[in-house]
């Protein structure tokens, strides 16, 4: 095993002995007073600056890449040769000023799906403004299909080479070194999570702030640990204490030369349903009324009705392959029927190709020792009382492509709530029912996240969290991070 591999250091990080506190008696907590600028953080820093200059740099050529897209189509409409080599820089520019080459910088998950709302708002600006500048130097207007030519293949070649650049950038460079600083069960469970996912880091070690002390010896310890650790960035889960207290622990920790991350307790519940309003210098966050309005709703159905509409007609010749297949390889229906819940607790048959023995519910009873869900999920990774078709379609979800029918129906929604059957959705109780607000989804947040392998009560919280901070956005997104999840097999 390499000496840098994620194993090692998890090991090596449970093996060291804990950091121990530093007792300073009458000592106060003064910024400036704890931390100096050593050659340690110097190099540090030259280190982090390396590899985010490599990711910015990558970011630029993908950028570059994809402009001259554009430049080819203005060539053939015969624009300015100056202006068909601006507009690649022109990209370069607005990508920029809009600060898709610092986020990377500044975040731990390097991925391109949350940046895509800007980079179609980045295609829209740059084609038009190119194709405009063209008609009015050469006194030629391009037609409307060269120009929406160019903007989605400038949109895709964006989205494309922004994600290849990324993948180059992660192989270059080494896993970002992080140092977990939390409180408690709180930040052992946070370390636990980021410990077991995500080849772009590495979890070097975890400093329980509760057992150092408050104030200044917890800062004492916490610089310590970067000192013996040599981290790349510290995620600090604080369990307390003054805001000022943070922001002086945030500025020493940016002294000794590390990224810092901060894990805010009100963050998981508020999500992106909050709005920024300032009064007289007070910070307001104005919270979204929990349940979608008529417009969203009617967005969001349109959305599931024109999507599964041209999935269906797409997938067709598929769909009609897989039922021959599994119509010769066993005795049974082609399609198997469930009861599940669904929107406001009403029930409804579950499309889904048969991918077991007939009779296969059955045999659940028999199987018990077998599951391998989490908490009452019922789930076998290798269910014996799978077909040979059965085992092919499973794997790729193959087998859950009816369900289009029960999104065009209304009864299901291509992004949504887990669906579940009565005897799970009967352990659900109390607020957390409101996840049946909106109509179960064929894939969601529990999907991207682990989807049967995570508790159910992660999943209701996930659920209910989804509903109070729904946008369209959203929506596309978790569809867009399904893609290499199935893709790749992952889950059971």
């Amino acid at each position: 095993m390499p000496p840098g591999s994620t194993a090692n250091n998890a090991a090596a990080a449970a093996a060291a002995p804990p950091v121990p506190p530093v007792r300073a008696e009458g000592a106060r907590f003064r910024r400036g007073t704890i931390q100096t600028r050593s050659a340690a953080s110097i190099g540090r820093g030259l280190r982090i600056n390396s590899r985010d200059s490599i990711y910015r740099r990558a970011l630029a050529a993908a950028d570059l890449l994809a402009g001259l897209t554009v430049s080819a189509l203005l060539a053939q409409s015969g624009a300015p040769e100056l202006l068909i080599v601006g507009v690649p820089l022109a990209v370069i520019g607005a990508a920029k000023l809009r600060g898709l080459y610092d986020r990377d910088a500044n975040v731990i998950e390097k991925s391109t799906v949350p940046e895509i709302p800007s980079l179609f708002a980045l295609a829209t600006s740059i084609t038009l403004t190119a194709f405009l500048t063209a008609g009015i130097v050469t006194g030629t207007m391009a037609t409307p299909a060269q120009i929406g030519l160019a903007w989605v293949s400038l949109t895709i070649m964006l989205v494309t080479t922004r994600r290849l650049a990324r993948a180059c950038a992660q192989r270059l460079t080494p896993p970002e070194r992080c140092l977990l600083a939390g409180a408690g069960a709180r930040g052992a469970a946070l370390y636990e999570g980021m410990d077991h996912g995500g080849s772009d880091r590495v979890m070097v070690g975890f400093l329980d702030l509760e057992h150092v002390g408050p104030g200044f010896a917890s800062t004492r310890a916490l610089l310590e640990a970067v000192d013996r650790f040599d981290p790349d960035r510290v995620v600090l889960v604080p369990g307390g204490g003054s805001s000022d207290d943070v922001m002086f622990v945030v500025h020493d920790l940016k002294e000794s030369g590390v990224k810092v991350s901060y894990v805010d307790s009100s963050a998981w519940v508020l999500g992106s349903s909050v709005e920024v309003d300032s009064i007289d210098g007070a910070t307001l966050l104005g919270m979204r009324r929990f349940e979608i309005n008529r417009s969203s709703a009617l967005l969001k159905r349109g959305f599931d009705l024109v999507g599964a509409t041209v999935m269906s007609i797409l997938t067709l010749p598929l769909l009609i392959a897989v039922a021959i297949a599994i119509k010769l390889d066993s005795d049974g229906p082609v399609i198997y029927r469930q009861r599940r819940i669904g929107r406001h607790g009403s029930e409804f048959s579950i499309l889904k190709f048969r991918s077991m023995i007939d009779g296969a519910h059955g045999l659940r009873p028999d199987l018990a020792a077998l599951d391998e869900g989490a908490n009452g999920l019922f789930k076998i990774a290798n269910d014996p009382r799978r077909t040979r078709v059965g085992r092919l379609i499973r794997r790729y979800s193959i087998d859950e492509l009816p369900q289009l029918f029960n999104v065009i129906r209304g009864e299901m929604s291509l992004v949504g709530p887990r669906p579940l059957v009565p005897e799970e959705d009967a352990r659900i109780e109390g607020r957390f029912r409101r996840r049946l607000d909106l109509p179960p989804g064929m894939t969601g947040h529990w999907q991207v996240v682990g989807g049967p392998r995570i508790p159910i009560e992660q999943m209701v919280r996930l659920d209910y969290l989804y509903i109070a901070n729904w946008s369209l956005w959203g929506d596309i997104a978790l569809l867009i991070r399904t893609i290499p999840i199935v893709i790749g097999r992952r889950g059971i």
